[in-house]
């Protein structure tokens, strides 16, 4: 096909197609990686304020993201950018040999606006369920390894507490 091309087009101007659709793509695949971070979010968001709905801790109208749990998402956006930035390089890099050019950016942006029109919900949905079905599993297995600690601690301080209780009758009748 590039033969085809190469006899009605300039060179220049095929080699600036393969980088504007190789742009377009770049733009897809950074949607992806940001619906999969947008995913994994959501997931630990939605776990937290289940947690604070069983104990009853929740107030509506907080901020989403604990006090303590902000640098993780600011560790989250900056690891994104680093990644949209590499990703953008690569594609200066290899397509273009280096040279920036304006309609790279405005291919990442076209590949961006396709992605959210055709796959954003469907990807968002699916990987929304496949982390909460890893974080059930992850749940069930801390469950099963706990279980044996859990039960041995449960018979000590059940001991404990009987200990103390006989020490306490003993220390109040003398």
């Amino acid at each position: 096909m590039k033969d085809w091309l190469n006899e009605r087009v300039s060179e220049n101007i095929v080699d600036q197609l393969y980088l504007m659709a190789a742009s377009m793509l770049a733009g897809v695949f950074l949607c992806l990686v940001y619906d999969i971070f947008r995913s994994f979010r959501r997931v630990r968001q939605l776990k937290r304020m289940k947690l604070q709905n069983e104990t009853g801790n929740h107030t509506y109208g907080e901020c989403p993201v604990e006090a303590d749990k902000v640098w993780l998402v600011g560790l989250e956006d900056v690891v994104w950018c680093v990644f949209f930035l590499v990703t953008t390089y690569i594609v200066f890099y290899f397509f273009h040999d280096g040279a920036v050019a304006g309609y790279t950016f405005l291919g990442e942006v076209t590949g961006a606006l396709i992605y959210y029109g055709i796959f954003h919900n469907w990807i968002r949905c699916v990987f929304t369920c496949f982390f909460w079905q890893l974080c059930i599993l992850f749940t069930i297995i801390k469950r099963v390894i706990a279980f044996p600690f859990r039960l041995i601690c449960g018979k000590m301080i059940k001991h404990l507490k009987n200990l103390a209780k006989s020490i306490k009758m003993v220390v109040t009748n003398h």
